[in-house]
């Protein structure tokens, strides 16, 4: 009996060996999307939300100011002229607008302005005021966003610049196995997943020693992981995105109807929205 739990684990053992080679490739494949493409994915990123704050949110957000302030109905009309002008020009930068939806909200907003300049109701001024005063919050929030995405990392470098040069070195080098460790921590999760789906299907392409090689990488990964974001709450801290709504681009695709009419009467109830704002005089 001994004899052959013995050369069950040489077998074992042989196997893994065997898979060295393989588990070796599908490593450094890993490690070199990590520290090449995906970075390179988030310089890319990182330009287009720049470009996009310089050229077209940022003097957006202070034309929205400037409109917002102005008291008298002729001036703020003539403002709110100029600014569709403006972006909706020929030389318009508005296609550097990150988010699909605040531009879908720009044109709306647009077509609502021009029918009431050619009606002058007091219905269409306050429709189309209720969409301009989201819109101008839509920007500001899209402007703090991405200034909060840019700038993620300014409080962190502060103080990392002020620490010695030593622990300034062991920090970073800390830094980077904490990223590396969320990368293999998720690698794992997905390899274990497919091991699953492998045994519900009963097909078992996927040796058992495999598996269990992966929990052990990743219980080991985890408390590498754990312990780095006690060290380095700080830097975590600092890790912030925003996304669009999903849920509001899966029905928009899936069930376009639906999707009508929730924007219509659901998520934009004008009515409702009239009592939550001040809606200013037009010019008559």
């Amino acid at each position: 009996m001994d004899n052959l739990i013995v050369e069950e684990e040489m077998i074992n053992y042989k196997d893994i060996k065997d898979y060295l080679p393989i588990i070796t490739t599908i490593l450094a494949a890993l490690l070199t999307y990590f520290f090449v493409f995906r970075k390179g994915k988030k310089d890319k990123f990182n330009t287009q939300i720049e470009e996009g704050l310089e050229e077209i949110i940022s003097p957006m957000l202070h034309s929205l100011r400037f409109i917002m302030r102005e008291k008298n109905p002729f001036q703020r009309e003539k403002l709110i002229k100029a600014f569709f002008f403006k972006y909706s020009s020929e030389e318009t930068k508005l296609y550097k607008m990150c988010s699909k939806y605040i531009v879908d909200w720009y044109y709306k907003t647009e077509d609502l302005f021009y029918e009431f300049i050619d009606s002058r109701k007091k219905e269409d001024w306050e429709i189309f005021w209720v969409y301009f005063y989201k819109y101008n919050i839509m920007i500001n929030e899209e402007y703090k966003s991405i200034r909060t995405i840019i700038y993620s990392d300014y409080r962190w470098l502060v103080d990392l610049n002020q620490k010695n040069p030593f622990l300034r070195l062991v920090i970073e080098f800390f830094v980077l196995i904490y990223e590396m460790c969320k990368f293999i921590i998720l690698s794992c999760f997905i390899f274990i997943m497919g091991f699953i789906v492998d045994n519900i299907q009963g097909k078992h392409l996927i040796p058992a020693y495999l598996k269990q090689l992966a929990l052990l990488i990743l219980f080991i990964f985890l408390l590498v992981y754990c312990i780095l974001l006690m060290c380095l709450s700080s830097y975590a801290s600092q890790k912030q995105m925003l996304k669009e709504s999903h849920s509001r681009m899966f029905f928009q695709k899936v069930f376009p109807r639906v999707y009508n009419i929730w924007n219509r009467y659901i998520y934009m109830d004008v009515e409702k929205e009239k009592k939550k704002i001040s809606i200013p005089d037009f010019y008559k």
